[in-house]
């Protein structure tokens, strides 16, 4: 009985013994750019487990496995270009540096294995903006672990700390939009591991309730659950880039704060593809009937190739925009047929040529809300300016057929200018003062289901009095007769740009009457 009790003490400490755990050779390059040709063999107790390798930029880790006892030695080592650079450290199943040196070390040192391995293969699945699921592979045969988790960053012992009895942990009770690291230990009982990780994850936001608004008045950062992608990032600006609205000029108003979000044209390189910003998922179960709004602004500068806004709705295509834009314009989308959560991405793409250089598009106050029982009209434009006279045109929001317009000097609060009803979709005002700038908004009137918000303003300028001074005429002509090929001409009174022109095609000429006062440059 002695004699079986001495055999099995001497078979399970042999055992313990020569468990075998991964060891790492560290390899460093102090330049950076690995070892130029230089390489070396691992031996464990003589015998190759690592051949010919090297390191690759700063550090290159190899792993092998050796018991606790064994001999490792660094042998075989070839020359590189640049052999001063180069240095190691042995590492036993610990992380502990058993051993460091330089090229040609014919060194090493002994195996070390800890009592209690750690946990290895890590993985964090099924995340939500409130749980997670954590697992990993034994280390050994233990059978209780130590899990601990917190946000991204913070110290080990002021954690959340579980301990658990199998190989998987479901967090519960996160925070959304928040980043964790989560940490574990093998338990073995009379020993700990140390902890393995940590591994990183990060919730998604949670759905935000609707009304919801989101004016990019954010000091120029991308809004919390907001999302880029694609071949070219939005900006947020307060100005420019060069080619915003006309010229880098911006006409119109949108309704709050001085942010918005910008695609600059020039300097996009994804011709054919697109660059998008996506909002956060929206719940719009609350609502009878969701509407998505937004303001506009485009201006292709003359140049006749334009850039293309498309707007997606958990990704429908639900509106689609190229052209010119009459300053910055109010857009409205129907979002009825989505009853419980919304995702609205805007995707900027250029002209497929990849030509639209003059063409950044811009947007601001996006809101998505409760659609109103009377829907606005869209598509304001100003033509056909004279001294005394213009034409404003629209698009109906629904089915209405009659409108109030209400104008006045550019600035105007609104309630103190002339308000005039309309039953077409046009209206010519007359009688306006010459050199003179105003703004016009229009509101649908649905009968018994009231009126819209109103839209606007649009904005135009009379022309001097006929006689004032007078007209000039600036006339294009291409010599070679196939139009100006992208290029344009601005023209600029007093610091204002007039009108842009360009010869699309042919050999023109193209021409606009240009009204002018004395003293004007």
């Amino acid at each position: 009985m002695k004699k079986l009790i001495t055999l099995l003490l001497t078979f399970f400490g042999f055992t313990a013994a020569n468990a075998q755990c991964n060891h790492t050779l560290t390899m460093i390059d102090s330049w950076g750019d690995g070892w130029n040709g230089a390489t070396v063999d691992v031996t464990v107790n003589g015998a190759a487990v690592l051949s010919g390798v090297s390191c690759s930029g700063a550090s290159t880790d190899e792993t092998f496995t050796a018991s606790t006892g064994d001999a490792i030695l660094l042998a075989n080592w070839v020359s590189g270009s640049y052999d001063g650079e180069i240095s190691w450290e042995l590492k036993d199943g610990s992380g502990t540096v058993i051993q460091s040196g330089v090229w040609g070390d014919a060194t090493g040192g002994a195996g070390a294995c800890p009592s209690c391995n750690p946990p290895n293969t890590l993985a964090v699945a099924n995340v939500t903006t409130t749980t997670a699921d954590f697992s990993w592979v034994a280390g050994g045969s233990e059978t209780a672990w130590n899990v601990e988790y917190g946000a991204a960053g913070f110290t080990q012992g002021t954690g959340t700390s579980v301990p658990v009895t199998a190989a998987s942990y479901a967090m519960t009770g996160l925070t959304a939009n928040t980043a964790y690291d989560v940490y574990v230990q093998a338990d073995c009982g009379a020993a700990q591991s140390v902890f393995a990780g940590p591994t990183s994850f990060t919730t998604p936001c949670a759905a935000v309730s609707s009304p919801f608004d989101e004016g990019f008045e954010n000091a120029g950062a991308l809004p919390a659950c907001w999302s880029l992608g694609g071949g070219e990032n939005w900006l947020f600006n307060t100005s420019g880039p060069n080619h915003v609205g006309n010229g880098g000029t911006l006409t119109g108003s949108t309704t709050t704060g001085n942010y918005y979000a910008v695609v600059d044209a020039s300097g996009y390189s994804g011709a054919g593809g697109s660059a998008t910003l996506t909002s956060p998922d929206i719940d719009v179960s609350t609502l009878s009937s969701a509407q998505l709004s937004f303001f506009l602004i485009s201006d292709s500068e003359g140049s006749p190739f334009s850039s293309t806004l498309t707007v997606t709705a958990n990704g429908d295509t639900v509106g689609s925009y190229t052209g010119n834009t009459s300053g910055w314009e109010q857009k409205f989308i129907d979002l009825s047929a989505y009853t419980t959560t919304v995702q609205i991405t805007f995707a900027f793409s250029e002209d497929p040529s990849g030509s639209a250089f003059y063409d950044d598009i811009a947007i601001d106050d996006v809101s998505v809300g409760e659609a109103p029982s009377c829907s606005q009209p869209s598509g304001l434009t100003a033509s056909n300016v004279t001294d005394v006279s213009a034409d404003l045109s629209w698009t109906a929001g629904g089915s209405e057929t009659a409108w109030n317009i209400e104008y006045g000097a550019a600035g105007f609060t609104q309630g103190t200018g002339t308000v005039v009803g309309a039953t077409a979709t046009t209206y010519s005002f007359t009688g306006l003062t010459p050199s003179t700038s105003y703004d016009m908004y229009v509101q649908a009137d649905c009968g018994a289901s009231g009126t819209s918000a109103w839209v606007g303003p649009v904005s135009a300028t009379t022309n001097p009095a006929s006689g004032t001074c007078g007209y000039f005429t600036v006339e294009l002509i291409d010599t070679y007769g196939d139009g100006w090929n992208g290029n344009f001409l601005e023209i600029v009174i007093n610091g204002t740009v007039f009108d842009s022109l360009t010869i699309v095609s042919g050999a023109g000429p193209e021409s606009t009457l240009v009204p002018v006062n004395i003293g004007d440059v």
